[in-house]
């Protein structure tokens, strides 16, 4: 072989080598490329299923009325003297409201007295004339007729008296009614009379409220009539004090059920010493039926509904997200009642559900009781 052919076959050879080393690192950059990256851990936020004491309640709206509501009204013509109560004050049962004038009627009663007096004294002496004339009969000084006179004459005073009785408690009545008090304890509301006008029987001057307590009227539904009991506690809230929450009980239960809508009207009686709660106000009403010592509850922000059903994600031990169809029972603020579907002590998902599906690997960046989302 010629020094040129030994030359191309040296080059040749370094070819060869350098192509196959070329190839060989082909090859490993696509075997890299094709391996999958490593899986990356989901952050979520997890809270254990508890067993503890659940309040089941019931929720349902209504109207704040008044204990007791009356039209203050005077029961006799008159000119009003005086006005004892501004608007808005609070008056206690028996005070005085409104005084009528009452010269006249006082006049009258006083002239009844006297026509009293005056026919009292005539069967008094009647009645001494008539004893003086039996003892005359009997000794035959008078006659029959004349001794049947005088008790004819006492029977008619004694009709005379009684009229004139009668007639003086009528006059008495009528100067009562001069004076207008309050039936019972409660708020005077807003007039438009003053001292100086005359009033008649029957007008209005003034609406009296007894608001404390108040009482809240709301309906539930039928299924519920057994769990229904007298004391009940209540929880009230009206729109206008926000955050604010006042306590009652149940002071009235229909014997009847609405055969329209199934349901069964209710009272609650709520203390309103303060006066904050209002007569006529719409009313939210929190009504316990039961309490359970023993529901297992997790946070209400673990449930993920879907489909007309409710999911829950379960971690297991090897930090694995699992999905679970769960039952649920009875709601309290915060958390929810499971009936079946996860076992007390397990850990669920209560924040990041979003981002897992079946068997997501999760880190818990933070783990929380079964009152999680709570507010």
């Amino acid at each position: 072989m010629t020094s040129r052919g030994a030359a191309w076959a040296v080059f040749a050879l370094a070819f060869i080598l350098l192509a196959g080393l070329l190839a060989a690192c082909g090859g490993g950059d696509e075997e890299a490329a094709a391996a999958p990256p490593p899986e990356r851990a989901q952050p979520v936020e997890t809270g254990e299923a508890r067993v503890e004491a659940l309040s089941v309640r019931l929720a349902s709206v209504g109207s704040l009325e008044a204990d007791n509501i009356v039209d203050v009204r005077p029961e006799a013509d008159g000119t009003v003297a005086a006005i004892a109560v501004d608007e808005g004050d609070t008056v206690r049962r028996g005070d005085l409201l409104v005084r009528l004038d009452s010269r006249e009627t006082a006049a009258e009663l006083a002239a009844a007295d006297a026509a009293v007096e005056r026919h009292r004294a005539e069967l008094d002496n009647l009645a001494t004339r008539l004893e003086r004339n039996r003892g005359l009969f009997e000794k035959g000084a008078i006659s029959r007729q004349a001794l049947d006179d005088l008790e004819a004459d006492q029977k008619t005073a004694t009709a005379r008296l009684n009229e004139a009785e009668a007639q003086r408690d009528l006059a008495a009545r009528q100067l009562d009614k001069t004076v207008i008090r309050a039936p019972f304890t409660g708020k005077a509301g807003a007039r438009s009379f003053y001292v100086g006008d005359y009033v008649s029987r029957g007008d209005r001057l003034f609406s009296l409220v007894d608001d404390d307590p108040l009482k809240v009227e709301f309906t539930v539904p039928e299924q519920y009539v057994d769990r229904l009991d007298l004391g009940s506690p209540v929880d009230v809230r009206v729109r206008s004090l926000p955050g604010e929450t006042f306590q009652g009980e149940v002071v009235f239960v229909s014997p009847r059920v609405d055969p329209g809508s199934r349901t069964v009207a209710m009272k609650a009686a709520v203390p309103n010493a303060d006066g904050r709660l209002r007569p006529g106000q719409f009313a939210d009403v929190e009504l316990e039926i039961e309490r359970r010592a023993d529901a297992l509850v997790v946070a209400e922000a673990a449930i993920v509904p879907r489909g007309g059903e409710n999911f829950v994600f379960v971690v297991d031990d090897d930090d694995r997200a699992h999905e679970r169809k769960v039952e649920l029972g009875a709601r309290e603020t915060g958390k929810v009642e499971i009936r079946s579907g996860v076992e007390a002590g397990e850990r669920v998902v209560v924040a990041g559900q979003q981002r897992l599906r079946e068997g997501s690997l999760v880190t818990a960046g933070a783990t929380t009781s079964a009152n999680a989302g709570e507010g």
